[in-house]
């Protein structure tokens, strides 16, 4: 068994997440762009992380943030819940939005 992932305060961060099956779920339109600024906004509020850059692609996105705090970890897990969660109401599904594995951090 693995190690669990260190998180430091104070730490860059960058952070991958893909669609489930590489789906374009996350393809550009005025509603997917609202929808993942709310939600990342949202994510912000819930925990403190600060993010520097955001690319949202057709099937994954990426982050670079800051950790202040050490709480990446639930900054990811509320940031990924209300995506999915807007994804699905705007397409009319409810299966399953991020990909299996893990999301990738790595630190910079």
């Amino acid at each position: 068994m693995t190690m669990p992932k260190q998180y430091l305060p104070g730490a860059f961060y960058l952070v991958t997440r893909r669609c489930s099956q590489r789906q374009f779920l996350l393809r550009p339109s005025k509603l997917i762009n609202q929808a993942f600024k709310y939600c990342l906004a949202g994510a912000m509020e819930h925990a403190p992380v600060e993010v520097y850059a955001v690319c949202v692609l057709s099937n994954h996105y990426h982050l670079v943030v800051r950790d202040p705090k050490a709480q990446l970890p639930k900054f990811m897990n509320y940031l990924n819940m209300l995506v999915s969660k807007c994804v699905n109401a705007s397409l009319w599904r409810s299966e399953n939005v991020w990909a299996s594995e893990p999301p990738s951090t790595s630190a910079l």
